[in-house]
């Protein structure tokens, strides 16, 4: 995997970097799922787009091989931005047509993507050809990235991460590049069941807050101050609820049960609980996901949860293949580190990102109806 991870090196910015940009970020938390916000690319990092003027990819690498900064119509080699690509469509609900191909993809870039997926399963034994045939990845460089968690699109699968050095050369040195994706290794979201000001949650997504934006605020209109997504048992309702709060609010929280091993819970429908096992499908409706009460989920959760004695999960040497799982654990870029290093992070996307799952679904809830709770402080 070594071998193929240098190469990748190349490859991934001969056959991707043209495709990579940076959006305009407008709602705060909710553009993009929050995902922008979660890049967390400094505030003048829209200027440092691609410019006018199409640069082939062969020139790019070429300027890149000879360690130039800039091309020849001014923009950096390397310029800032992020982009997402994989074997099949992504967020297709059909499923007749769930794992066509991109018709956009060029044949290096499947090439690409193929070659990654052949190497994953022969080196990680979670992985098969059939368990990674929704395989993405997503490819970024410059982003100050905050702590959160991924959105849930994977039966259980982890994700994979490496990073590059943004130079080229032999007299590259992996002390010339100091930087570190952190990992926090609990509490384990939509795996666990924690105590929170004394009633049993289910600790479901968090992000942290977004500089600039320190006042927390969550309404159908936009969000603010980052956020902490958990779910709770409602006895007015008889069935599970979104219990909305500050993202500062995680360092309440305290361990209580792990979910049955195998199973993650997915979202909330119709008051009850829709729960994904480990048993790889393509999912394409969450009427094919069992609906599970959430005193069942408390009940079959038999093994007592605790906090690990090492916290923290540090992911700082290029070239390396790091697992965990971003649905799961927070993780962010550790302040202070280098976020011009080229980042690829490879996940699986199997479920669909509608119904039940974070914004979708709480979008649609009401206070008033007892279906979600939000507390400011």
């Amino acid at each position: 995997m070594e071998e193929f991870l240098i190469k990748a090196h190349q490859r991934s910015i001969e056959c991707f970097w043209s495709e990579i940009h940076i959006q305009k970020p407008g709602n705060c938390n909710t553009d993009y799922g929050g995902h922008f916000c979660n890049l967390n690319f400094p505030s003048n990092a829209i200027t440092k787009k691609p410019g006018k003027g199409a640069i082939a990819s062969t020139v790019r690498l070429a300027m890149w091989l000879d360690d130039k900064d800039y091309l020849p119509n001014g923009q950096p080699t390397l310029h800032d931005g992020s982009g997402t690509f994989g074997l099949v469509l992504d967020k297709c609900n059909f499923i007749d047509k769930a794992l066509d191909p991109p018709s956009s993809m060029t044949r290096k870039q499947k090439e690409f993507l193929s070659d990654l997926q052949v190497e994953l399963v022969k080196h990680r034994r979670e992985i098969t050809m059939t368990k990674s045939q929704c395989l993405r990845i997503n490819i970024l460089k410059g982003a100050d990235t905050i702590g959160h968690t991924d959105s849930f699109r994977s039966s259980l699968l982890p994700n994979f991460f490496v990073f590059f050095p943004p130079k080229h050369g032999s007299e590259w040195k992996s002390i010339d590049l100091n930087f570190c994706l952190r990992v926090r290794t609990w509490p384990n979201f939509k795996t666990s069941l924690v105590i929170f000001r004394g009633q049993v949650c289910i600790p479901f997504h968090y992000e942290a807050c977004p500089p600039g934006h320190h006042d927390f605020r969550y309404s159908k209109e936009g969000e603010s101050g980052g956020v902490l997504k958990m779910i709770k048992y409602c006895d007015i309702i008889k069935g599970a609820k979104w219990l909305i709060v500050p993202p500062a609010c995680l360092e309440e929280l305290q361990p209580f049960k792990k979910i049955e091993l195998g199973k993650a819970v997915a979202g909330i429908s119709d008051g009850k609980l829709k729960v994904v096992d480990s048993k790889y499908r393509i999912i394409t409706s969450w009427n094919d996901v069992p609906s599970i009460d959430f005193k069942a989920v408390v009940e079959q959760a038999v093994v007592e949860d605790e906090i690990p004695r090492k916290l923290m999960k540090n992911m700082e040497k290029p070239f390396k293949l790091y697992c965990f799982r971003g649905w799961e654990n927070i993780h962010w870029v550790e302040n202070g580190t280098d976020s011009s290093a080229i980042r690829l992070h490879v996940f699986f996307r199997n479920i669909p990102p509608v119904s039940v799952c974070a914004q979708a679904s709480i979008k649609r809830c009401s206070e008033s109806k007892g279906t979600i709770e939000v507390l400011d402080r």
